[in-house]
């Protein structure tokens, strides 16, 4: 199919899963589709309606020509604002927590005192259980990347060469 009818079919899909209806009612799927570039975002954690996680992947693509068909590329990855966000939190987070649980271990040695080293530790841990909380909030939306997947599938039929990478 040319690249045109592959936007056509794709602004069918945005239009059959309005944005309003799957949060109000259902899981769906909200799209953003310009002339030649699209991303869908699976709205819902599993079949949990009204529900969104801002760290879930969205699947950003464009499409072009090729020979007499279209060239489908897509990619998984977070939304801007998401990404922003955990550059700020993380790099804020480890800068306050290693420097003051550095600056711990420096009093804690001068003084010989080692009544905080588990606030020290609790300092040096932080960065680590925020990485971990933002794997739990991936780990949920796992399901929402095959859902997606299947969208597309379901649409235009298996792809003939695939780039994907796990």
């Amino acid at each position: 199919a040319s690249p045109d009818k592959v936007m056509t079919r794709l602004k069918d899909l945005a239009e059959n899963e309005s944005y309003i209806e799957a949060t109000l009612f259902r899981p769906g799927f909200n799209s953003k589709i310009d002339e030649r570039r699209f991303r869908i975002v699976k709205t819902g954690l599993g079949k949990i309606p009204m529900s969104y996680n801002s760290f879930a992947h969205c699947l950003y693509g464009t499409v072009s020509p090729n020979g007499n068909g279209a060239r489908m590329e897509t990619q998984f990855r977070l939304p801007i604002f998401s990404t922003i966000f955990v550059a700020i939190w993380l790099s804020g987070a480890f800068i306050i927590a290693w420097g003051g649980g550095i600056a711990g271990i420096v009093q804690c040695l001068r003084t010989s005192n080692a009544s905080s080293i588990g606030a020290i530790f609790s300092m040096l841990l932080f960065p680590f259980l925020g990485v971990a909380f933002l794997h739990f909030c991936r780990w949920l939306s796992n399901s929402n990347d095959r859902e997606v997947l299947d969208l597309l599938v379901g649409a235009f039929g298996q792809p003939e060469e695939s780039t994907q990478k796990s």
